[in-house]
């Protein structure tokens, strides 16, 4: 059972569990399953046909979170960027890496507080096991690029 149907079953047989903790913000699973389906819906919608890379902009939010689901269910890898990440990098990695959407974090909360995002069932796409599902790219300490 992959980490999909994990999110999605904890969501029905323990939806106020928490799912997720940072900082004192604290994510059901209910809460983890619905936000990520309405986002994916949004990007499915926004991106039909373009399976390109999302970057993900923030540090240990539960967006974050929200939106690394939202992307693979909508099926598009994601691309982890810490805020920490100076400027010139992450638009070396947005460039590189040729993203359809940079989210942030304000803008998922944005995009999740609007009625466009859709609050209905989701379906999302079917994911082959050949997939990429996340890209990550080093601190750049090493000395590669």
């Amino acid at each position: 059972m992959g980490i999909l149907d994990q999110v999605q079953m904890w969501s029905s047989l323990a939806p106020n569990h928490p799912a997720h903790i940072s900082d004192g913000s604290v994510v059901t699973y209910a809460e983890l399953e619905q936000n990520s389906n309405r986002l994916a819906a949004y990007l499915s919608i926004s991106l039909p046909d373009d399976y390109s890379p999302i970057a993900v902009v923030g540090h240990k939010e539960p967006e974050m979170l929200v939106a690394f689901l939202a992307a693979v269910k909508s099926g598009h890898p994601y691309i982890p960027i810490d805020d920490s990440t100076p400027t010139q990098r992450k638009e070396w990695i947005i460039k590189m890496t040729q993203v359809s959407i940079c989210l942030t974090v304000s803008k998922i909360r944005d995009l999740l507080a609007e009625e466009v995002v859709e609050k209905t069932a989701f379906l999302p796409r079917k994911i082959e096991p050949d997939d990429p599902w996340y890209i990550i790219f080093t601190s750049g300490s090493t000395g590669s690029g």
